[in-house]
Parts: structure tokens; C-alpha cells; sequence
């Protein structure tokens, strides 16, 4: 009699939880979803969210080009004033919007890591092809995708890494890895909300001067963790055979920094810099220790003459 009432109580809360899910996935998070749409500050006559539109800066006619690619669910203004201190050091500089991004969550969802890709690549084209020479620099995401559009094309010239996603934080030394947890529980939970106060930064003050989507389908997890898969590949790596600068934090809560260390190395590049930072998170062009960022990035390109 015990068995049956617990198999009773197990069965009902089964049902519930899953009454819960399937309210959350396709009648709650929808909405709110619908709702931060309709709310989101955006430049007037546009789809952008303010913060989100490509950059242009720096003279037509310059010694050669940056390229700025941005992370996972992350826009232009993420790179704070770093694109504006580097077109002053006389280079053209194109801050790019990825593909999915800046606009309305959905069109994340359906973005694949080919239209990702593709959308680097064609940006790296169209700079190589009115400059010659091109400098990708990549934060999170945009660092796998850098690392890749390189590798495939061999167009570029070099390669700034921050932050680079090849793998995420692991938050316990025990356990599966967190791709693990975030492939079973897509599964599952299908939007996911991403406040302000989730940026993964230690300056708070910055928090809200950050664009970013406020609600993510799972579906865009599963894609950033597939580029970082492709950018892993050994074979992959060994293709970068240009000068490469890797900025990282020893504290980022979502890029792994001894993943990072340990595919930098991997790159068959010419020479090589590192530099670690000690007072940051993830999106350092914000943190406390921006000015070393920009530092390192203005000295790296200086030395590229």
C-alpha cells in the first residue's frame, strides 16, 4: 500500500512539473518574451537596440584594418571605447553585428553557426579586399568565430583572443561538464531570461550600459557551444599561423581560461602574448581593468607596425 501511494505522489508530481514546463516554454516566457520586444529601447526607424548597430570608424585610407567581433548574445558596444582608441591609432576599424544579434531574440534562435560563421567571413572579404591587411579581434563567441574565419580563409594578418569561448567555466570539480548541463537542460527549459544583473562582470555600475537580449532560447546555447567545438579542433588551430594576443581573466565565469590557455597554444603563430588579468570577469572591455585591456590590445597592434 506505501509502493502504490508513493508511486502515486511521483506520478502527480511528474505531471506537474511537466504541466510547469510546457506552461513556461510555450504560454509565459513567450510572452515576456513578446512583451521586452515590444519595450526594448531601439534607434529610431531601426529593428537595433541601442548599442547594437555595426561601427565604422578610423580613415578609408589607413595602414590596414580591426575587425571587432562580439560574443555570444553580446553587440558592438560590449567593446565599451576600445574600437574608438584604436581607429585614433590610425586604423579603419568595422565593428560588426553578428548574425541573430542586436535586433530580436528569435532571429538568434534561428541563426545557425554556418550564417555566424559566414557573416565573419564575408566581413574579413570585403576588409582584406580595401585594405590588405586585417586584425580580427574577438570577445567570447567572437573568439571562436575569429579563430575559425582565420583558419578557413588565411586572410588575416592577426589575432586578438579575448576571453575566447573554446569551453565554459566549470563552477564545481566534480560532476559532468557544463556543456553537458546546458545540452540536457535545453531539452527542457526552452527560454531562459538574462537580466542585467547576469552580466557577467564585476563593475556593476556597468551592467545596465550593456545591450544584450533580456530572454535567450535555449537553441542559441546550443549553437555558441557547436562553434565552440569546431574552434577547438586541433586542425583548426594549427592553421593560425599569424601573430595572435590572448587577454584573459583568471576569475571569467564563462569562458574557461585554462581552455583558452590551452588552445591558444595550439596556434602555429609566429610570435605570441598573453595577458592575464586578476580584477575582472568576462566582459572585460568593461571591467575594472579596462585600460590594461585597451593597453595591451594598442601595443599589440603597434607592434604589428
Amino acid at each position: 500500500m506505501l509502493l502504490i501511494k508513493l508511486l502515486i505522489v511521483l506520478g502527480i508530481s511528474i505531471l506537474v512539473v511537466v504541466a510547469l514546463l510546457y506552461m513556461w516554454n510555450h504560454k509565459i516566457a513567450p510572452k515576456l518574451s513578446a512583451r521586452w520586444d515590444l519595450r526594448a529601447p531601439r534607434i529610431p526607424g531601426t529593428n537595433w537596440l541601442y548599442g547594437a548597430s555595426p561601427l565604422s570608424l578610423g580613415p578609408k585610407q589607413a595602414q590596414g584594418a580591426v575587425l571587432f567581433i562580439h560574443g555570444f548574445n553580446g553587440a558592438p558596444n560590449h567593446f565599451a571605447d576600445l574600437p574608438e582608441k584604436v581607429a585614433e591609432e590610425g586604423w579603419h576599424v568595422e565593428v560588426m553585428t553578428l548574425p541573430g544579434h542586436g535586433t530580436f531574440p528569435h532571429e538568434f534562435q534561428q541563426t545557425t553557426p554556418e550564417e555566424l560563421l559566414g557573416g565573419v567571413i564575408e566581413e574579413l572579404q570585403k576588409l582584406h579586399e580595401s585594405f590588405g591587411r586585417v586584425v580580427l579581434l574577438g570577445h567570447s563567441m567572437g573568439g571562436s568565430l575569429a579563430v575559425l574565419a582565420a583558419a578557413q580563409t588565411g586572410l588575416a594578418s592577426g589575432l586578438i583572443l579575448a576571453a575566447p569561448y573554446f569551453g565554459l567555466t566549470r563552477r564545481v570539480p566534480f560532476g559532468p561538464p557544463p556543456e553537458w548541463w546546458v545540452e540536457k537542460l535545453a531539452r527542457f527549459i526552452k527560454w531562459i531570461p538574462f537580466p542585467p544583473r547576469f552580466h557577467p562582470i564585476r563593475r556593476k555600475s556597468a551592467r545596465h550600459k550593456i545591450t544584450a537580449y533580456r530572454w535567450l532560447h535555449s537553441d542559441c546555447g546550443l549553437t555558441a557551444m557547436e562553434i565552440a567545438r569546431r574552434a577547438c579542433d586541433p586542425a583548426v588551430l594549427e592553421k593560425v599561423r599569424v601573430p595572435a594576443l590572448l587577454i584573459q581573466s583568471r576569475n571569467d565565469t564563462v569562458t574557461c581560461p585554462v581552455k583558452g590557455v590551452e588552445c591558444f597554444s595550439r596556434l602555429q603563430a609566429p610570435w605570441t602574448e598573453v595577458v592575464w588579468l586578476g580584477n575582472s570577469d568576462h566582459i572585460l572591455f568593461w571591467d575594472y581593468e579596462a585600460d590594461q585591456v585597451n593597453n595591451a590590445v594598442l601595443s599589440f597592434l603597434s607592434r604589428l607596425g
